[in-house]
């Protein structure tokens, strides 16, 4: 393959992944990734909470313990106590929904745990794109195999950061895990996926596809204190804040119940198309997402492009 062919294989390899819009994670990794992060982390979660409800249990049922409270204070101990029994039935739901077993519970030891995971790209939008990127510099594999998760209950030292794809040893990092409602496992898939996208990134731009109509050379040091406002711009950063910002709020609007020109409106206004939403809807949201704020009012290509993407993923 001469020169021009491999450029024509490029741009037809890049033209697809423009077509595909967004960037988005490799579904079957992600899949492997959360099934395994929520045994692990829930597992842990399940088995502390149960011995921490029983010793309150214990202490409860004793009336020493409570004789020497006046009535309000009793009312407040059962209060407490009531609402770690609800927050315990709900971790036992999401266990039974996620298939947690007793053996799960030794998956993570000493607030650590990690598991190698194949580079798996079947099912993704961009799937095509790198394989014929590669074809075309004369690559017949992934620039790596696999990668590696490690999930930590501490928090991550220098910066403050909630999880870090590295990509010189080609590692995902997930800090201050921790799942006691179904919030917190939504929670955790959104970090898990945000960091996967990260590294679906890094093999596209190894491949010659990577989405650089969006480059503008902003970046940030992520061993020191980022602000929002240079997370938001880094370049590294546009498709998976994105991401994370449709993932919230179709969650968000499906909680609201919104619809029609209702959604239409609430949305326009998030993305900073619309002063507010008509009076007549009730709704007095009227202020755009720190997202598109930050672009529209710093990177205008970035701006537009997030824009259209995120309506598109409404339907608009």
């Amino acid at each position: 393959m001469d020169n021009r062919e491999v450029a024509r294989e490029l741009i037809a390899a890049a033209k697809l992944v423009a077509d595909n819009g967004r960037v988005t994670a490799p579904p079957a990794m992600m899949k492997a990734i959360m099934e395994w992060a929520v045994k692990v982390v829930l597992g842990d979660d399940l088995w502390s909470m149960r011995r921490s409800f029983e010793t309150d249990k214990a202490f409860m049922e004793d009336p020493k313990n409570l004789e020497d409270k006046t009535d309000r204070q009793k009312e407040a101990y059962w209060g407490l106590f009531n609402e770690k029994k609800k927050t315990v039935d709900e971790m036992e739901a999401l266990g039974r929904k996620f298939g947690v077993t007793d053996s799960d519970v030794v998956l993570m030891r000493k607030g650590k745990a990690k598991q190698r995971f194949k580079v798996n790209l079947s099912g993704w939008n961009q799937e095509k794109a790198v394989m014929d990127g590669l074809r075309a510099k004369g690559k017949k594999k992934l620039p790596f195999p696999s990668i590696l998760v490690e999930l930590k209950k501490s928090s991550s030292r220098g910066g403050n950061a909630v999880a870090k794809w590295n990509r010189g040893n080609k590692t995902i990092q997930i800090f201050d895990v921790g799942i006691h409602s179904q919030s917190s496992v939504d929670m955790l898939e959104d970090t898990i996926e945000h960091e996967v996208i990260h590294m679906a990134d890094y093999i596209m731009k190894a491949a010659g596809v990577g989405a650089s109509d969006v480059d503008s050379g902003a970046s940030y040091d992520p061993r020191g204190h980022v602000t929002e406002e240079e997370h938001v711009l880094s370049d590294a950063e546009f498709y998976t804040r994105l991401n994370d910002d449709i993932r919230e709020w179709k969650r968000w609007t499906k909680r609201q119940g919104y619809t029609g020109e209702l959604l239409k409106q609430v949305l326009e206004v998030h993305v900073g198309d619309r002063r507010q939403v008509d009076r007549e809807f009730g709704v007095k949201d009227s202020q755009p997402g720190n997202l598109f704020r930050i672009l529209k009012e710093n990177d205008r290509r970035k701006y537009e492009k997030a824009k259209k993407l995120f309506l598109k993923e409404f339907g608009l």
